[in-house]
């Protein structure tokens, strides 16, 4: 007897960062290097894959992985809860690198959620859940990010109060 579980590949997200354009696979794998043409092209697929914005200055390879498939599966996790349980699908990822586990996530009602990809996801999502509905609908176009990085604890910002001031260095 010989059981085989397949799991599909698929290209999930458009990784870009100053050293070019990627599309990565749902499990973490560069499947295609990009250039502009392909992005302006009026019959591409792209437009529909997650923007993940890579601060990072590095090249990387057609096959190559960008983290291990355990990373992916939560960042596929975040991705699919944000969309199912908060209603309020992720636009965009932006990480300063694929070795912190730190990551913003851009909602498309507009405001940022900063995660641990390495947290209790379910615990994390009930903590967040709880905490939007203490926000409420009438103030949350006023929430500038939603910070649940931090052990047993979320921390709203909203886009008035002084942790939304961008800081400047001299």
């Amino acid at each position: 007897t010989l059981n085989m579980e397949i799991d599909e590949r698929y290209d999930k997200s458009l990784l870009k960062n100053a050293r070019g354009i990627y599309t990565i696979s749902n499990d973490g794998l560069i499947t295609k290097q990009l250039s502009l043409e392909d992005l302006s092209a009026t019959t591409t697929t792209y437009s529909t894959l997650i923007g993940i914005n890579l601060n990072e200055d590095k090249i990387y390879f057609e096959k190559q992985r960008v983290n291990d498939a355990s990373y992916f599966e939560n960042l596929n996790e975040i991705l699919n809860k944000a969309q199912g349980e908060l209603q309020n699908p992720i636009t965009e990822i932006i990480l300063e690198s694929f070795e912190s586990p730190d990551l913003e996530a851009r909602t498309q009602s507009g405001f940022v959620i900063k995660f641990d990809v390495n947290s209790d996801l379910q615990k994390i999502f009930w903590q967040l859940k709880l905490l939007l509905k203490e926000v409420g609908e009438a103030r949350i176009n006023g929430v500038k990010y939603i910070d649940m990085r931090i052990k047993d604890r979320g921390y709203v910002c909203f886009k008035d109060a002084p942790c939304a001031r961008e800081v400047i260095a001299l």
